[in-house]
């Protein structure tokens, strides 16, 4: 149902095209089954298909264009059930699906550091736009395929399929540089992110990772922050 759904949502105008001839030959076979099979009386194909397109036509073009908004919709409540609305991020949910199919890698929990701080002194308003730039400063670092998403709070995730331990380190302190953000206070915010990171194989559970990438972030809060504990599990 869901590809007939997305068959009957044109896009293109060839696709408007496509869609309503496709509909205009269903209509005339229906209409020349019921008056020649049924009802055994002559059936015009020159006449009967003249007015079968002027009254069709637009009940096609409404029943397309009604398709058409549903698919978006659809597809509206779809990207918000798995984006993070702040961040843009995929959310907890999204990330965790996407994660538990990834094979073995490198799993990094981060947190922003003294992020409590940052909303005691300067409010929720920059606090959020603190986040969005931490969400932009990951987006950067990303290798091709590698997953992030926002868990909740101050708090987001990164998965890298197939990463060694030396290319989880190398991009652990690269994300756990000073970022500047400009959030209206001059001089600009300096945050910094803590990361824990623990290295899986396709058979480890995921919340077994995230139980070992966990006790490392907690470790690096413990070391002074601002850096990246590799678990030494896994």
């Amino acid at each position: 149902m869901d590809r007939f759904a997305a068959w009957m949502a044109p896009t293109r105008w060839h696709h408007w095209l496509s869609r309503a001839f496709v509909w205009l030959v269903a209509v005339n076979v229906l209409v020349w089954l019921v008056q020649d099979r049924i009802l055994r009386l002559p059936y015009v194909f020159e006449e009967s298909a003249q007015i079968i397109a002027l009254v069709s036509l637009p009940v096609i073009w409404l029943l397309l264009m009604a398709f058409r908004h549903q698919k978006a919709l659809q597809d509206r409540l779809a990207l918000l059930a798995t984006t993070d609305a702040l961040t843009g991020l995929p959310n907890r949910r999204a990330f965790l699906e996407a994660a538990a199919t990834g094979g073995g890698g490198a799993l990094l929990l981060l947190d922003a550091d003294h992020f409590k701080r940052v909303n005691d002194a300067h409010g929720h308003a920059v606090g959020d736009a603190c986040l969005r730039a931490l969400a932009d400063h990951l987006r950067r670092h990303l290798r091709k395929g590698d997953l992030v998403g926002r868990l909740g709070g101050e708090e987001f995730a990164l998965f890298l399929p197939g990463a060694t331990r030396a290319e989880a380190e190398a991009l652990g302190a690269r994300l756990c540089r000073e970022v500047a953000v400009e959030a209206g206070s001059a001089p600009p915010l300096r945050l910094t992110l803590s990361a824990g990171a623990a290295l899986g194989t396709p058979d480890l559970p995921l919340d077994r990772l995230m139980a070992q990438a966990d006790a490392a972030l907690y470790q690096a809060k413990e070391a002074g922050r601002a850096r990246l504990v590799v678990c030494r599990e896994g």
